[in-house]
């Protein structure tokens, strides 16, 4: 998203921007994989939470939604 609704970013500012904030935990981009470091990983998942992208949006299946909620409150 832009700065406002009335001024939405346009993908390639997005891209430049993700890719200034992660360049440093990128480690190879192989078309169309993107390795990224492992130190990294919980801070992008955090952060596609916050957005509503998870394991359980992606695939709302039962058992995939039960497993989250499982592994969440164990």
């Amino acid at each position: 998203m832009g700065e406002t609704k009335n001024n939405p970013i346009t993908l390639s500012e997005y891209v430049n921007d993700i890719w200034e904030k992660w360049y440093p935990s990128i480690i190879e981009i192989t078309n169309p994989t993107i390795i990224i470091s492992a130190e990294k990983k919980d801070d992008i998942l955090k952060e596609l939470r916050t957005l509503g992208i998870s394991k359980e949006t992606l695939m709302p299946e039962i058992d995939t939604v039960a497993g989250t909620l499982k592994a969440r409150y164990n």
